[in-house]
């Protein structure tokens, strides 16, 4: 089955921190990968980045600013 013409899983793991999702990926790329075949999503409050193994299936790799969801909660938007 080729990864490149066929839907499989996308698999998607957190982080601890932006500095862990960078080492992750960077690992991968040096294990023979390919570190960000998609391009780095940095919203501030959420920072992700990919990598792709080399039967061409991606993984996601993310961080997400558990602080900023609370305030987000804590404070909803009026209507």
């Amino acid at each position: 089955m080729d990864a490149k013409t066929t839907a499989q899983a996308l698999i998607c793991v957190s982080e601890d921190s932006r500095e862990a999702v960078d080492t992750t990926v960077d690992r991968a790329g040096a294990a023979g990968g390919v570190a960000d075949p998609s391009p780095i999503q940095d919203f501030g409050f959420i920072y992700a980045r990919s990598d792709e193994d080399p039967d061409a299936h991606i993984r996601e790799v993310i961080w997400m600013d558990p602080t900023a969801i609370n305030a987000d909660v804590a404070s909803p938007a009026q209507n």
